[in-house]
């Protein structure tokens, strides 16, 4: 067998392994993520009229939950190989965040919705949509 026959051979394997590697498009996804987070936390918390903050936020989920969804679902698909461990690091903890987000919104707003029973329910929905699009 000639020598680059099994050079090639070696190689291949080697270079569809590094092909497999999703790291970029992870990246994008935590940043996104991050950015939706942020978003609605600033919507809601940052908002004079906490209930128009959180209706002003649940329109902000509504038009972009689809794109979450779909990558947060392939974020789910990835295999330990197509990821490198620090990516698999970077990923667990911005879905942690991520999950705790609304319970943070939740506690920051807790007088407020005790007194106001339409804020909290608008707030819930807005939660379980948020969770929903993360697919918790």
């Amino acid at each position: 067998m000639p020598r680059s026959f099994r050079f090639a051979l070696v190689l291949v394997p080697l270079l569809t392994v590094a092909g497999c590697k999703k790291d970029s498009s992870v990246q994008e996804s935590i940043d996104l993520l991050a950015k939706h987070s942020k978003e609605i936390t600033t919507k809601v918390t940052g908002a004079a009229d906490k209930k128009a903050g959180v209706a002003d936020a649940q329109k902000y989920l509504d038009s972009n939950k689809d794109d979450l969804s779909k990558r947060m679902k392939e974020m789910s698909e990835l295999r330990g190989f197509q990821v490198s461990e620090d990516m698999q690091s970077k990923m667990a903890s911005a879905l942690v965040e991520a999950a705790f987000m609304c319970g943070k919104i939740q506690v920051d707003l807790m007088s407020a919705t005790m007194e106001d029973k339409d804020l909290d329910t608008s707030l819930d929905k807005l939660c379980k949509d948020w969770e929903s699009s993360l697919n918790l």
